[in-house]
């Protein structure tokens, strides 16, 4: 009985005592039970959003889904083919971004959001377009 007593305690404290780990890279994570911790991959924004605002550009919003991310990378191309690369990066607890240039008629644009943190990069939203 005592045994199992001490095991208990002993995984109980484990649970509480802020279990740390490091990565291949030589990188530290601590607080592996804490989810406000920045060593949690940011979940994915939904719920983006492209809306052309006349021929000045495109304003882009979105949902944050995290408990904690550093900021949102804003992806894009023009057209069906090719990658998209990024073209801005915004702070934490923003949820919108105008990408201002000359809009073209008949064009496609697409757009991608990830959120990140300091030590993992985040998850990518879906992938939508919009054609002016």
């Amino acid at each position: 009985m005592k045994i199992k007593f001490l095991l208990s305690l002993g995984i109980l404290a484990l649970a509480f005592a802020g279990l740390s780990c490091t990565d291949d890279n030589g990188v530290v994570y601590n607080n592996l039970n804490d989810p406000f911790s920045s060593i949690y991959e940011p979940q994915a924004p939904s719920s983006l959003t492209a809306t052309v605002m006349a021929d000045s550009g495109i304003m882009l919003s979105w949902k944050s889904n995290s408990l904690k991310e550093d900021g949102f990378r804003i992806f894009s191309r023009k057209g069906i083919i090719g990658d998209l690369v990024k073209i801005a990066q915004v702070p934490a607890k923003t949820t919108t971004y105008f990408d201002r240039f000359q809009v073209h008629s008949g064009v496609t644009y697409y757009y991608q959001v990830a959120s990140f943190n300091k030590n993992i990069r985040g998850n990518y939203s879906k992938e939508i377009h919009v054609q002016w």
